[in-house]
Order: structure tokens, then C-alpha cells, then sequence
């Protein structure tokens, strides 16, 4: 099947990778980051995550929408 994209042409991927990818830039590296040697990623404040970082870059609310995308 092919990818879902969104209204801006990304990917759920895509746009994952740009997120972690500018946290530590971005100074929200204690929410959401790589995990070590870089092949997984982990939220760690899931509520802090929903309420601020979530709905700016997947326009979503809730946090278990977020994980069905992600498989």
C-alpha cells in the first residue's frame, strides 16, 4: 500500500525523522529523542509530548492515533 501523506505532501515518516531530528536543536530533546546508536526513538513525557510538540507537527491530539501511525 502506499504512503499516506498529509495536506503539506509528507509522510508520517518523514515528518517523524524531521522532528527528531531538530529536538536537540529545538530544546525539546527531554520530550521526544533518538535512542541510542540511532534505529529507535522514545517519548519520554508523553503528556508533555500530546499537549506540545504532537499537534504542531501531526496535527493530532491524541497520543494512541500517533502510535497506530507509526506501524
Amino acid at each position: 500500500p502506499a504512503k499516506k501523506q498529509s495536506s503539506n505532501g509528507k509522510s508520517f515518516p518523514h515528518k517523524l525523522y524531521a522532528l527528531l531530528d531538530s529536538a536537540a536543536d529545538k530544546n525539546f530533546a527531554h520530550i521526544i529523542s533518538w535512542q541510542a546508536g540511532g534505529k529507535s526513538f522514545k517519548v519520554h513525557q508523553p503528556k508533555t509530548f500530546v499537549k506540545s510538540i504532537l499537534p504542531v507537527y501531526f496535527k493530532q491530539s491524541k497520543f494512541k492515533s500517533f502510535l497506530r501511525q507509526r506501524k
